[in-house]
């Protein structure tokens, strides 16, 4: 081979070996089985089923300005195949402007109001936290209000958790809607790569969007209480877990569990990934890092070539970093497939550009505006309304956040 051809198509084909293998060290997640009768529950809501020692599962749905989406998870909700297992479902309404709250009634789940969140607490966090805190079921399930699921996808989630043991989350398949949508191929590669196991023997940290816990061992390494003042609360959650010798696993959704992220746009697409980016790689284990980092590299190094003047290595490396990276964005999603494949080195571009911006505000303590929100690099809102004042509210709002015992009642 050429030495002008070889050295740049090692490193490409190196690239995208290690980070193929970090991908698909995530499983996709599996039907759990066969589907029976079911019996009581919240009105509307089926069971789940092929699970062994348990009555039901409880969802937490967050949810803030979500009138568009959450009922369309409830929906899928309803429509679980199941045994003879309640399905609860809890929606906490964070402070919504829009008909969040009225839909989710209407579907027959029940509404929790986020209300003034104690200080150091993260609008989410909180919001996640009140709605584990209200469950009746030892098995807790909680999903972003834009996470759609398959039939059956609620058994195979709690299922697998319970095979594998301690926390499991579930990295949702991306369903983008046009090229805009599909610049976030890149990063949904990377948090399956960074946020699986690697090499190693469980995950190194989780996908929020679908999170699946025991309450008795969610409550006994403090929850999402434990680390309240997170702008990545699946991270800090799975670190908690590992602390306490719990296990933490990750799938990839699949067929079954699926979302449409920042349907708004470049601004939505651009604001969604660099709030929360840099503190992602931040917690990534340094191989898996480096991999990631190899496989960026790899995506624009075809634009490299291209600006030495050197044509066949670059049009060879561009066919090549093509033709993997569409395969293995499939892997995480559904997008646009010149983006991630003719595109690619400039989704590498835009990836970068976008871990620069994230880097900057993290070191900066530039703020994030996110769903009308000024969220600050440690994930507190920098609205002078969230200061407590009143040392009496302030003890009432602690002790309404402090963690439950797994044999008190939570409703």
């Amino acid at each position: 081979m050429n030495p002008s051809l070889a050295v740049p198509f090692a490193a490409i084909v190196l690239a995208a070996v290690a980070i193929t293998v970090f991908v698909l060290r995530a499983p996709r997640l599996r039907p759990a089985g066969e589907a029976l009768p079911v019996t009581g529950g919240v009105s509307g809501f089926d069971g789940v089923s092929g699970v062994s020692g348990f009555d039901g599962v409880s969802v937490v749905i967050p949810a803030r300005n979500e009138a568009d989406t959450v009922g369309l998870l409830l929906a899928d909700l309803a429509g679980q195949a199941g045994h003879r297992a309640a399905v609860e479902v809890i929606v906490v309404d964070d402070e919504s402007t829009d008909a969040t709250a009225a839909v989710a009634r209407a579907a027959g789940a029940t509404v929790l109001t986020a209300g003034p969140r104690p200080p150091g607490w993260n609008p989410k966090v909180w919001a996640l936290w009140l709605g584990a805190a209200h469950t009746r079921h030892e098995e807790v399930v909680f999903l972003d209000a834009d996470v759609r699921l398959g039939p059956g996808a609620l058994a195979a989630v709690v299922c697998a958790r319970q095979r594998a043991g301690g926390l499991l989350s579930v990295a949702p398949h991306h369903r983008a809607v046009g090229p805009i949508e599909s610049l976030s191929a890149a990063c949904n590669v990377l948090a399956v790569a960074g946020g699986g196991p690697g090499l190693a023997r469980q995950a190194a940290g989780a996908v929020g969007s679908c999170v699946a816990v025991q309450h008795a061992e969610y409550s006994a390494v403090g929850g999402h209480g434990a680390r309240p003042a997170t702008i990545v609360d699946d991270l800090d959650l799975a670190a908690s877990y590992r602390a306490h010798g719990l296990a933490v696993s990750l799938r990839r959704g699949g067929a079954l569990v699926s979302m449409r992220s920042y349907p708004g746009g470049f601004a939505a697409v651009w604001a969604g990934w660099s709030k929360n980016l840099a503190a992602g790689m931040g917690r990534t284990p340094v191989l898996a890092g480096l991999v990631i980092a190899g496989w960026i590299a790899s995506l624009v190094l075809p634009l490299a070539l291209l600006a030495q003047q050197r044509w066949w290595a670059a049009a060879a490396a561009w066919a090549v970093t093509a033709a993997h990276a569409g395969w293995l964005c499939r892997r995480v999603g559904r997008f646009n497939p010149v983006v991630t494949t003719v595109g690619a080195p400039l989704l590498g571009l835009f990836t970068t550009a976008l871990t620069v911006r994230s880097l900057l505000a993290a070191l900066t303590g530039r703020t994030v505006s996110w769903k009308g929100r000024a969220l600050r690099p440690d994930g507190l809102e920098t609205d002078p309304a969230e200061t407590e004042t009143d040392p009496t509210e302030a003890d009432r709002r602690r002790a309404a956040a402090a963690p439950l015992s797994p044999t008190e009642e939570r409703r």
